[in-house]
């Protein structure tokens, strides 16, 4: 069955009506239906810069197990709603983003201790959070004792690594032994050999450890990489990962960074890893954001929908609009409150498992030259500077706002107050994240609009886009929710849809 129909196996989100005030009304926001299966709205979370809690400017464990209220309380109509967290390197590395791991059997003291960790895992069990974190295993740092033992000549080790006698495109010299060493990031970050049975060996036993230590899953790091453009050799070893891991966790939850085109991604969901991320939709240039600011739904339709054509069955897509290493998404839409509201409603209710940037809810802004301005202290309050982090050392464009967590959770047309909405509808109707995905066909070039079934029944995602009204007939149907960004909702009356500019609309079929 091919993913036009999106599976339902894998894939995308949902919806419920909310009209009070400017933006979406919920009754409870977390009103949810637990679910036993992959499928979780996930944020992402660089630890360093969320919350502090013992006043050394660094983001720590405990911060965000105090913010969990925040992330996910039960019966809130002030909490996010989200119920997937994804945790940014926390292993033992000498950098700020950790990516360069030393130890992958600690925390970094940065951010804490296991016992903290621990700590975390058990208060999201108890949520029915899904913990997933980051597994940089593309490569090691330099200082990690592996690679001390390769350079000091232990043959074992260094067979852990890709070492050759002469050089080539991204290999460095080890000034030692006259030799080079494969790091595609650097010479700090020299690339494990994946091919080696002892190395894999190693993983597995890395793997299980965080798995016993609570987590449901790693975000894979630089997979393209893994075997550099051998997409063979790429596909075996993400095969071999997820079918070990399964040996442990059956329902263990991988998904994949392939920062690359199209054609690159759907050849690496060959190894059934279950997610990867969509880049081709996210970031700046990407579909989404092109999509929203151009106004142009048919066209965003026809994208999608020849997408999810694409993905085998099994797939959970993990749509985005931007993460760590890209510019926030609220400068790529000029800052106007609006349109990120829209961009939120249209990849927050896509099939699949969708992924938010901590701070994006609120709007914030920053990315300009260095990594490290992608990566600023959350902001939880302009008034209370408690639990409010260091920015990472190097950055130089930090982005005042008008408002944080809050000043927003006050205003009941703020950006976050819409996140927690649309997330509200999301978590209230599961059908919509695992339904199979049909592209509706409408005239006005404006409207994005699909229908996606589950167990019988079908409901009808209807956003526009556009910077003018609409209409469209929808015959059968019964309005179930409608959602604005600007007080003005949509009505259904005698089969006619009618939508404000920026709106959108969620629909059943009528029994």
């Amino acid at each position: 069955m091919a993913l036009r129909k999106v599976r339902s196996a894998w894939i995308f989100l949902s919806a419920t009506v909310m009209l009070l005030f400017s933006s979406c009304a919920t009754k409870s926001n977390i009103e949810q239906v637990a679910m036993s299966d992959n499928y979780r709205i996930y944020y992402e979370i660089f630890v360093a810069s969320f919350y502090d809690t013992d006043g050394d400017g660094m983001g720590d464990l405990q911060g965000i197990r105090q913010k969990l209220d925040y992330l996910n309380e039960a019966g809130s109509s002030k909490s996010l709603g989200v119920n997937g967290l994804w945790l940014m390197p926390i292993m033992s590395s000498p950098s700020y983003h950790k990516y360069d791991v030393t130890d992958y059997y600690s925390v970094d003291p940065d951010y804490g201790t296991l016992e903290d960790f621990k700590a975390l895992a058990a208060a999201c069990k108890e949520r029915n959070i899904a913990l997933i974190i980051d597994l940089p295993i593309n490569h090691t740092s330099d200082r990690h004792p592996w690679f001390q033992a390769a350079l000091s000549g232990d043959q074992d080790y260094e067979n852990y690594y890709r070492f050759r006698d002469d050089f080539a495109s991204d290999f460095h010299k080890d000034e030692r032994s006259g030799r080079f060493f494969e790091g595609h990031f650097g010479s700090h970050m020299p690339d494990l050999n994946l091919a080696n049975p002892q190395v894999r060996q190693e993983l597995s036993d890395i793997c299980k450890f965080w798995l016993d230590a609570g987590v449901n899953g790693f975000r894979l790091d630089a997979v393209s990489w893994f075997f550099s453009s051998n997409i063979t050799a790429n596909v075996e070893f993400l095969s071999w990962l997820y079918n070990e891991l399964k040996t442990f966790d059956p329902d263990v939850y991988l998904v994949g960074e392939a920062w690359s085109d199209a054609t690159t991604i759907l050849a690496l969901y060959e190894s059934a890893i279950p997610s990867f991320f969509n880049f081709p939709f996210s970031q700046s240039t990407g579909t989404l954001i092109s999509s929203i600011r151009a106004g142009k739904g048919a066209s965003l339709a026809s994208a999608v929908d020849r997408w999810y054509a694409q993905l085998p069955q099994g797939a959970i897509d993990a749509p985005f609009l931007t993460n760590h290493d890209h510019a926030r998404s609220a400068g790529a839409l000029m800052g106007d409150l609006i349109l990120q509201k829209q961009a939120a409603a249209v990849y927050l209710l896509l099939p699949g498992n969708p992924f938010i940037y901590y701070g994006e809810e609120i709007g914030m802004r920053g990315g300009s030259g260095r990594d490290e301005n992608k990566r600023t202290p959350m902001i939880w309050s302009l008034s209370d500077s408690e639990g409010i982090t260091n920015p990472p050392e190097g950055s130089d464009d930090i982005r005042p706002l008008d408002e944080g967590v809050a000043e927003q959770l006050k205003n009941r047309n703020s950006l976050l107050r819409y996140y927690i909405d649309i997330i509200a509808i999301k978590n209230r109707y599961p059908a919509l994240a695992r339904g199979l995905f049909n592209i509706m066909q409408v005239d006005d070039q404006q409207l994005f609009a699909y229908t996606v079934t589950y167990e019988g029944t079908t409901y009808a995602v209807v956003h526009n886009i556009g910077s003018e009204a609409s209409s469209v007939p929808l015959a059968g149907y019964s309005l179930i929710e409608a959602i604005s960004t600007n007080n003005k909702k949509p009505q259904f009356k005698n089969s006619l849809l009618q939508m404000p500019r920026y709106s959108s609309a969620i629909l059943v079929v009528s029994h």
